[in-house]
């Protein structure tokens, strides 16, 4: 059974913290609460779906201090950073750094909900799309080294006769190969086959 979406919540303020989980689960949305940066490096598990919400100013370090730490442990959450100190500067950093959004206290309710929301459902995506690229990745190393040659060149555009040529083999050997390909790609055409490819590519620069 896949694990819900949770959001992880760092908050030094216990007042602030029990308001943040509070507004959370009433929006009927998981949430995890720590007080201190160090004890959810502990407890960080990079594989559990969801989101983080991190004060800029904690106790042991800063929320983007943390956040780098968590980036050496696997981390790939999308994150909200919280503060009532900022500025304009220290906002733009975290936008650079990929926060999704950088909100000032005390910050609107709808505000911070919504920016959740977004940052859970961006996470779903994210994950889904390595699943989808570990998944191509391993069809693709299922090939033979001359299905794989056969592959790109078909991915170029080269027909049959150019492919023959290319490797110096049969025409009706190159039909073979394609069709082991299009087996083992789990495709059903030379476009299918192509935007497989491009979209893995794609995903190796992500």
């Amino acid at each position: 059974m896949r694990a819900a979406p949770t959001v992880l919540v760092v908050e030094d303020d216990r007042v602030m913290r029990e308001s943040l989980v509070w507004l959370l689960k009433t929006a009927e949305l998981n949430a995890e609460a720590y007080g201190l940066p160090g004890e959810l490096l502990e407890r960080y598990d990079p594989d559990q779906p969801g989101c983080l919400v991190l004060d800029l100013q904690l106790s042991e370090m800063t929320g983007l201090e943390l956040w780098q730490r968590l980036r050496e442990k696997g981390c790939r959450h999308p994150f909200i950073i919280i503060s009532g100190q900022g500025n304009i500067c220290t906002a733009v950093q975290s936008m650079h750094e990929g926060a999704v959004d950088f909100i000032e206290k005390p910050f609107d309710h709808q505000r911070l909900l919504s920016r959740v929301r977004q940052a859970i459902q961006h996470d779903a995506n994210n994950r889904r799309r390595r699943v989808s690229h570990l998944e191509t990745q391993t069809r693709i190393d299922s090939l033979t080294p001359r299905e794989r040659e056969v592959m790109e060149l078909v991915v170029e555009g080269n027909l049959t006769k150019q492919i023959a040529k290319r490797l110096e083999i049969s025409g009706k050997t190159v039909d073979v190969h394609r069709s082991h390909v299009t087996k083992k790609m789990h495709v059903q055409s030379v476009a299918q086959l192509v935007r497989l490819m491009i979209e893995h590519s794609l995903g190796n620069t992500q």
